[in-house]
C-alpha cells in the first residue's frame, strides 16, 4: 500500500468553478459560504481519480451552467492534480470535452456525446492505463475509506462494513476459545476434518432424525398392541389338533384302499383312448399327403404371383425413397443459392464501406505553463512540444486508415472465400440431383415391367382343380385309409364299461377334517404372534429410552457448541474494538431464542451512528481512518465537510483537508 498526501489541484470548469488552483498543507483550511465549491473540491479529485463524486455517486452535473441553468457547449472541463506518493511526485489530469460531428447528408454540427482525454505526468495514456496506475497507488475502496470520514458508516453496506472490521481481527483459531473451557476442548476433539458449522448442521440432523423416530414409537406402540391377538388356552387347541390329524390319517388310508379299484379302471380307459388317438393320426397323415399331391400344380401359380407382388411394393418403397431424396437435394440447392445471394450482398456492403475521418489536432493551451512553477513556458519549448503531439497525431491516424483498409481487405477475402465454398457446394448438389433423377427413371421402368408381367400371369386362364374333390376320390381307392376308417369305428362303439368307484363322499368328508385341522393350526398361530408382539412392545420401550438419551446427550453437544460460538464471537468483536479508541462496533444480534445474527452497527458511547450529531460522527469517522491508516499502511488525504461543526477533531498524522461554512466568504478562501 502506499502513502499519498495531496499537494495541489487545479479544477477549470468543473460544476461552476472556472479557474481554481489550490496548494495543500498538512493541514488546509477551505473557508466558502454555502454553494461556493467545498463540496465541489472534494468532488473534483475524486471524480479525476475514480470517475465519482465523494459519495461514491458515478452520475452527477459535472458541467458548468449558465443563468438560465443549461450547460455551455463545446467547454472542455480539466481537472489535475499533483500527489506525493512514498516520497515521489505524479501528475494525473483528466480532460472532458465534447463530441460534435457532421452526420451524412447535413451541413450543421450535432452533439455526439462526451469524451474523457487521460494524462499521467503530462503523457497521454489510455483510460485503462490510467485506472490501472491509480490502482497501483492505492485500491479505490480503501482510498476512499481513508479520506472520508462518513465513508465507511453512510455508503458501505453492513455487510461490506463487516467484512472489513473482520479483516482487522485476523484470525482467532478454535484452539484460542477452547482454552478457556475444558468443555470445549471435548467439542474440538469430534470435529475431526469438520467446521464448527458443519458439525453443528450434523448435530441438528441427527437431532431431527431422533425426533422423528421418538414421535412414531408410541403410535407404533399402539398399533401393536391394538393387533395383538386375545390370550387363549393353546394347550387345550394342541390337543384337539393332534385328534384330528389322527382321524384325517384314518381317513386317508381307507380312501387309498377305495381308490385302487379306480386306477385298472383309469388305465383301461387310457388305453382305449390311446388307440383312437392312434387311428385318427394316421387317416390324417394319408389325408395330407393326398392334399399335398392334389394342390402342387396350384400352388406354383400362386408362388409366383405372390413374388411378383412382393417385388413391386418393394420397387415402390425404393421409388418413394429416391423421389423423397431428389426433394431434398432441390431444397438444398435453393437455400445454398440463397446463402450465396446473401454473401454477394454482404460483399457488396462491406465493399461500399468508408472510413469514418479521423478527429482533428487540437493543442491544449494549458500544457504551456510549467506544472511547478505555473509559468508560462518558451515559445521553442511550446512549438517543439506542439510539433511532437502533432506527429504523434498524424502517426495513430495513419495507423487508423491502415487499421481501416486491412480489416476492410480481410472481411472481403473472408466472404469471396465463404462464396466460392457454396457455389462448389451448389455444383456437387446440381450433380447429385441429375444422377438421383437418371436412377427414378431407370426404377419408374423396371416397376413398369413387374407390373405387365404380373398382369400376364393373372390373365393365364389355366384351369384350376377341384383339390377337395380330388382328395376325397383317392382316400376311396386307398385301402390302408379304408382299413384304419373301419377300425375307428369298431373302437368307437366299443367304449370301457363302467367300473368307476365314487369317492366323493369320503373326499368331502376328508376336506371338512383338513378344513378344522387348518382353523385349529390359525389359531395356534396366535400364540407365536403374542409372543412376538410382547417382544417387540419392549424393544420399541427400550429403543425410546435409548433414543431420548441420545437427544438429550446431542443436545447437551449443541449448547456445548452455541456456548462455544458466543465466546468466539464476543472474542472477535471485543478484539475489534480494542483496535479504535471512540467507535464501537455490535457485530451480532442476539435473539429470544438464545442464536446469534450477524450484523454491523458503529456506536460512540453507546449511540448508535445515524443518531449522533456531525461533530461526533466525524469524530467516530476518523478514529476509524486512523485505525485503517495504521492496519493497512496506507494514507491519503482526509476532507472533513462541515468542519465548522466540530471544535476540536481527535489526534491523527493524516492530511487533513478542513471545509468551513463561512457565510463573509463569497468566494472560495484557502488558508
Amino acid at each position: 500500500m502506499a502513502k499519498v498526501q495531496l499537494k495541489s489541484l487545479t479544477l477549470i470548469n468543473f460544476k461552476g468553478i472556472k479557474n481554481l488552483v489550490i496548494h495543500f498543507k498538512h493541514i488546509t483550511d477551505i473557508f466558502g459560504d454555502n454553494g461556493t465549491g467545498k463540496t465541489t473540491v472534494f468532488d473534483g479529485f475524486t471524480w479525476l481519480l475514480f470517475d465519482k463524486d465523494c459519495n461514491n455517486n458515478t452520475k452527477f452535473g459535472i458541467k458548468n451552467l449558465d443563468k438560465d441553468g443549461k450547460t455551455t457547449d463545446q467547454t472542455e472541463i480539466h481537472v489535475s492534480a499533483e500527489l506525493d506518493v512514498d516520497g515521489k511526485i505524479v501528475s494525473p489530469k483528466k480532460v472532458m470535452r465534447e463530441k460534435w460531428t457532421t452526420k451524412k447528408g447535413r451541413s450543421k454540427t450535432e452533439f455526439t456525446g462526451n469524451e474523457n482525454i487521460h494524462f499521467w505526468n503530462d503523457v497521454p495514456v489510455k483510460q485503462s492505463e490510467f485506472d490501472k496506475k491509480v490502482s497501483d497507488i492505492l485500491d479505490e475502496g480503501l482510498f476512499k475509506l481513508i479520506t472520508n470520514p462518513l465513508y465507511f458508516n453512510r455508503n458501505l453496506k453492513w455487510q461490506d462494513r463487516r467484512n472489513v472490521l473482520m479483516e482487522l481481527a485476523g484470525n482467532i483459531s478454535n484452539s484460542e476459545i477452547a482454552a478457556s473451557n475444558a468443555k470445549f476442548r471435548t467439542v474440538l476433539d469430534a470435529l475431526s476434518n469438520k467446521t464448527l458449522i458443519e458439525y453443528k448442521r450434523e448435530i441438528g440432523a441427527k437431532k431431527s432424525k431422533i425426533k422423528t423416530e421418538l414421535d412414531s414409537i408410541p403410535t407404533r406402540i399402539d398399533e401393536l398392541v391394538r393387533s395383538r391377538p386375545e390370550m387363549m388356552d393353546f394347550n387345550a387347541i394342541r390337543t384337539q389338533l393332534l385328534r384330528k390329524e389322527t382321524e384325517l390319517e384314518n381317513q386317508d388310508n381307507y380312501l387309498l384302499d377305495r381308490s385302487k379299484a379306480n386306477s385298472e379302471y383309469h388305465n383301461k380307459v387310457v388305453a382305449w383312448q390311446n388307440n383312437i388317438h392312434s387311428l385318427k393320426n394316421s387317416m390324417r397323415n394319408i389325408e395330407f399327403e393326398e392334399r399335398q399331391k392334389a394342390t402342387s400344380s396350384t400352388s406354383q401359380k400362386v408362388a409366383q404371383v405372390n413374388n411378383l407382388t412382393r417385388e413391386i411394393s418393394d420397387k415402390k418403397g425404393v421409388i418413394k425413397s429416391k423421389a423423397h431424396e431428389l426433394n431434398t437435394l432441390e431444397q438444398q440447392l435453393l437455400n445454398s443459392n440463397s446463402a450465396r445471394d446473401m454473401i454477394r450482398k454482404e460483399w457488396m456492403d462491406e465493399n461500399e464501406k468508408v472510413m469514418e475521418p479521423y478527429p482533428e489536432f487540437t493543442f491544449d493551451e494549458s500544457s504551456c505553463f510549467c506544472p511547478t512553477c505555473k509559468q508560462h513556458l518558451p515559445d521553442g519549448d511550446i512549438a517543439t512540444k506542439k510539433g511532437q503531439l502533432l506527429t504523434n497525431h498524424n502517426e495513430a491516424q495513419a495507423k487508423y486508415e491502415i487499421s481501416f483498409n486491412e480489416s476492410k481487405t480481410k472481411k472481403l477475402a473472408e466472404l469471396n472465400a465463404k462464396g466460392v465454398a457454396e457455389k462448389k457446394n451448389g455444383e456437387i448438389l446440381a450433380e447429385r440431383i441429375e444422377k438421383a433423377k437418371a436412377a427414378l427413371v431407370i426404377l419408374e421402368d423396371e416397376l413398369k415391367a413387374l407390373e405387365s408381367k404380373l398382369a400376364s400371369l393373372e390373365s393365364d386362364s389355366a384351369p384350376v382343380i377341384n383339390v377337395d374333390e380330388v382328395v376325397a376320390n383317392a382316400l376311396v381307392t386307398n385301402p390302408e385309409y379304408t382299413k384304419l376308417k373301419t377300425d375307428l369305428e369298431l373302437a368307437e362303439a366299443n367304449p370301457v364299461k363302467e367300473e368307476k368307484v365314487d369317492l366323493s363322499s369320503l373326499q368331502q368328508a376328508k376336506t371338512a377334517i383338513q378344513a378344522e385341522i387348518q382353523g385349529l393350526q390359525r389359531t395356534l398361530m396366535n400364540e407365536e404372534l403374542i409372543e412376538n408382539a410382547n417382544v417387540r412392545q419392549a424393544e420399541l420401550e427400550q429403543q425410546q429410552k435409548t433414543l431420548a438419551q441420545e437427544l438429550a446427550d446431542l443436545e447437551n453437544i449443541e449448547f456445548t457448541l452455541d456456548e462455544f460460538n458466543r465466546a468466539k464471537l464476543d472474542m472477535v468483536e471485543s478484539r475489534i474494538n480494542g483496535k479504535f479508541k471512540y467507535a464501537k462496533f455490535k457485530l451480532f444480534e442476539r435473539q429470544v431464542n438464545g442464536g446469534e445474527v450477524e450484523c454491523c452497527e458503529t456506536t460512540y458511547n453507546g449511540v448508535p451512528f445515524s443518531d449522533l450529531n456531525t461533530a461526533s460522527q466525524i469524530w467516530v469517522g476518523l478514529d476509524i481512518i486512523n485505525t485503517l491508516r495504521e492496519h493497512f499502511n496506507a494514507d491519503g488525504p482526509v476532507f472533513l465537510d462541515n468542519r465548522e461543526s466540530v471544535c476540536q477533531i481527535p489526534e491523527t498524522t493524516a492530511q487533513i483537508i478542513n471545509l468551513f461554512v463561512s457565510p463573509q466568504d463569497k468566494k472560495l478562501r484557502v488558508a
